[in-house]
């Protein structure tokens, strides 16, 4: 899905998941002078919120996935269980990495995020049962960023 960013502006977009599936995984392509403060899920949509600092309109690419459990034939009947943690941390001047872990037995989904501008998010993975955030905060004070780690389990 393409979406158009105003000069120096704000704007969202949502992907919803077809009824059966949770949202997994999400990406994205940038245009020049983009930088997405927000990707965040829900059970069932991914909500991207980007940002524009240049003066002139720019476009932005997203992908989305869905999830769905696929049994073999005679297998025992079984339910995707999914949790989403949403978590609200301070983020301290300089660089910061922020982790959180899902419960044993649950694997990380997705590492979302919804941060405020002037807050550079470095990067964020969801990778085994782990969610990981790094960022640089270049003002004299801590900046709050709201992170979220989907897990899910086969059950």
């Amino acid at each position: 899905m393409k979406l158009k960013v105003p000069a120096t502006g704000l704007k969202q977009t949502r992907f919803t998941c077809p009824s059966g599936t949770v949202p997994a995984v999400a990406g994205f392509d940038l245009g020049s002078d983009l930088s997405v403060r927000k990707a965040t899920q829900d059970l069932h949509v991914f909500t991207f919120g980007v940002f524009n600092s240049g003066s002139a309109p720019r476009s932005a690419s997203f992908y989305a996935s869905c999830l769905t459990v696929v049994r073999p034939a005679g297998a025992r009947a079984a339910q995707l269980q999914v949790s989403l943690a949403t978590d609200t941390v301070p983020v301290h001047n300089g660089t910061q990495v922020v982790t959180r872990v899902c419960p044993r037995g649950w694997l990380s989904l997705a590492a979302g995020y919804d941060v405020p501008v002037g807050l550079q998010l470095n990067g964020a993975a969801a990778v085994a049962r782990t969610g990981r955030w790094t960022f640089t905060n270049t003002a004299q004070k801590p900046v709050l960023a709201q992170l979220q780690l989907a897990c899910a389990r086969v059950g």
